[in-house]
């Protein structure tokens, strides 16, 4: 709120029942959880973007896929105060298919994390370097009249680079970014 950010993105949690992950349980207890944030969020005008997680190899996490995300969202019942926000990378490791996924969130998706990967690391590239299909992402954000920032989790983009190039590196990045908001 003091930076005038109208969306803060917190990850969802995972919870076990008595032998392995619980889909129910974690439903109730993140209800639980973002209703708490939900007072603090709204006494400072600020809403609550749950961002797509990853699931590890050894264990299912709550909120990888789209239907996690929009149950608890119109669980929680208020889009002016609870959204969604969508990571491309995340999505890409999981082979979702995102233009469709993100129609099904629709006007939940009130943040993104945009960045690429080649699906199998969490890389956090630059757009077109990875395999996320970016011809239906922008689709999608266009098709379901997106609003909110474009905003880059590409910070993988720059590593091994000499910091001599960093700022052409971050120059080239903006312009890709207004390219494909123009798109």
């Amino acid at each position: 709120a003091i930076f005038g950010a109208p969306w803060v993105v917190i990850h969802s949690d995972s919870y076990l029942d008595e032998t392995w992950y619980s889909r129910k349980r974690s439903m109730e207890k993140n209800i639980e959880r973002f209703k708490q944030y939900g007072e603090v969020a709204a006494r400072y005008g600020i809403g609550i973007a749950i961002e797509n997680m990853i699931d590890k190899r050894s264990l299912r996490r709550f909120g990888a896929g789209t239907e996690d995300l929009v149950e608890l969202v119109d669980r929680l019942g208020d889009k002016k105060l609870f959204g969604i926000c969508w990571d491309t990378g995340h999505a890409n490791l999981h082979q979702i298919d995102q233009g469709k996924a993100l129609h099904e969130i629709g006007d939940r998706l009130k943040a993104v994390h945009i960045n690429d990967n080649g699906g199998v690391y969490d890389h956090h590239l630059l757009p077109f370097q990875g395999t996320v299909n970016w011809n239906a992402v922008v689709r999608a954000l266009k098709d379901i009249a997106y609003q909110g920032d474009f905003t880059y989790e590409i910070h993988g983009f720059i590593r091994g680079f000499d910091p001599e190039f960093h700022h052409k590196a971050m120059r080239f990045a903006r312009e890709l970014a207004e390219h494909m908001i123009r798109l």
